[in-house]
C-alpha cells in the first residue's frame, strides 16, 4: 500500500512538471513612451499696472556720425562804395555737418564788381575831366562755421553763417583822363587802377526747403564786410572797399 501511494505521487508530479513545460510563455506588458500634450501653452498673464517687467535688448540701428554736402551759390552784392554799381557771383560750398545743428563748410569763388561809370570829378584850374569806368575780378576762398535750425512743419528751415573770405583782386578799373595840353591838342589818359588781396568778413541768414530726396533750394541774404580795404598806391580811395549787402539763392545736395 506504501508503494502505491509513492508510485501516485511521484505520477502526478512528473505530470505536473510536464504540463508546466508545455504552456505558452506568458507575455511581458510593453512600456510606451509619455505622451506629449498637444495643446497650446498658456498664454502670459496681462502685465499689472506698476508691474515692471524685463523686455530682450534688441540692437540699435546705425546713426550717421556726419553728414555732407555741396552747394552752388548765385550771389549779387550791392556795394557799399559809391564807386560800384554792383557785383555778380558764383559760389560752390562743401559743407560737413559734425552735430545736428553745427558745421564747417568751405568755399571757393568768382565775382565781377563793376564800377560806376561816371565823371569822377573835375580839376577847374588844369581842365581834367577824370572818368571811372571798368570792372574788377574777385577771387574769394575761405572757410565758414554754419548752423541751421530745426525744420518747422517738416517743410523750411533757417540756416545762418559766419565765416573770412581772402579774396585775390584783379583790377580792370580804370580812371580816364580827358585834358588839353599846353600845346592846345586834346589828350586822354587811362590808368588801371591797383587793388591788393584783401580779408573780407561773411555773416549770412537763408531759408531752406526740399525739393527731393537729397536737393534743397535756398534764399537768403547777408552782409561781408571789407577788413582790410587792401593798398592802393596811386588811388587810395577809389574803388577799394568790397564791403556791401548781399543777397543769395542756389541749391544744396546731400551726399
Amino acid at each position: 500500500m506504501k508503494f502505491v501511494t509513492i508510485g501516485l505521487l511521484a505520477g502526478l508530479g512528473i505530470a505536473g512538471w510536464s504540463a508546466q513545460a508545455d504552456a505558452p510563455p506568458v507575455p511581458q506588458p510593453v512600456l510606451s513612451p509619455p505622451e506629449v500634450s498637444s495643446a497650446p501653452a498658456a498664454a502670459e498673464p496681462p502685465v499689472a499696472e506698476g508691474e515692471v517687467r524685463a523686455v530682450p535688448a534688441e540692437p540699435l540701428s546705425a546713426q550717421p556720425s556726419r553728414e555732407e554736402a555741396v552747394l552752388a551759390r548765385l550771389r549779387v552784392v550791392l556795394p557799399r562804395h559809391k564807386d560800384y554799381r554792383h557785383a555778380l557771383g558764383l559760389e560752390l560750398q562743401w559743407s560737413l555737418w559734425w552735430t545736428r545743428s553745427f558745421g564747417l563748410a568751405v568755399g571757393v569763388g568768382v565775382e565781377r564788381w563793376s564800377a560806376e561809370e561816371r565823371e569822377y570829378f573835375e580839376d577847374i584850374e588844369a581842365v581834367l575831366r577824370p572818368h571811372l569806368g571798368g570792372s574788377a575780378l574777385a577771387l574769394p576762398v575761405g572757410a565758414s562755421l554754419i548752423y541751421r535750425a530745426e525744420r518747422a512743419g517738416q517743410r523750411l528751415r533757417l540756416n545762418g553763417e559766419v565765416g573770412l573770405r581772402f579774396v585775390y583782386v584783379s583790377s580792370e578799373v580804370t580812371m580816364t583822363y580827358e585834358f588839353v595840353d599846353h600845346y592846345g591838342r586834346p589828350t586822354r589818359v587811362q590808368d588801371t587802377v591797383d587793388l591788393d588781396p584783401r580779408l573780407v568778413g561773411i555773416a549770412r541768414l537763408e531759408l531752406t526747403g526740399p525739393l527731393e530726396e537729397r536737393w534743397e533750394w535756398f534764399l537768403g541774404g547777408g552782409y561781408q564786410l571789407d577788413f582790410a580795404g587792401g593798398e592802393n598806391w596811386l588811388y587810395e580811395e577809389v574803388a577799394n572797399d568790397l564791403s556791401g549787402i548781399e543777397i543769395a539763392a542756389g541749391l544744396r545736395r546731400r551726399l
